[in-house]
């Protein structure tokens, strides 16, 4: 009995082979998902007191300019690369990580320009 159940485990009712799902292919063509960095990676922390006033004169300085501005978002390109600034008190961390992230901009890059 328990050969038959050992030869079965690996098999599903309709002799479909049971084992670890796998990704779908990427069909050809497609955006592969982008990787992430995060400030973990570089064993720098992102800092939580960072303002948007403050996140803005850092990509200022980094050669982005304001492009237009809808409410409290603030819109900043530089050739090709567009990126949204939350004009508020205190950027949260992972607000400003996805920030710096579209901007190409390593943390200690924006640091050093704070």
């Amino acid at each position: 009995m328990k050969q038959q159940l050992k030869e079965t485990s690996d098999t599903d009712t309709d002799n479909h082979v049971v084992g670890p799902v796998s990704a779908p292919p990427v069909p050809s063509g497609a955006c592969p998902v982008p990787e992430f960095s995060s400030a973990l990676d570089t064993g720098v922390k992102l800092p939580r007191d960072v303002s948007g006033k403050d996140a803005v004169k850092a990509l200022r300085r980094l050669g982005f300019t304001v492009t237009r501005q809808h409410g409290s978002h603030i819109r900043m390109s530089k050739g090709g690369l567009h990126v949204t600034v939350p004009n508020h008190r205190a950027i949260l961390p992972k607000t400003l990580q996805n920030v710096l992230r579209q901007a190409g901009v390593t943390v200690e890059e924006f640091l050093g320009e704070l």
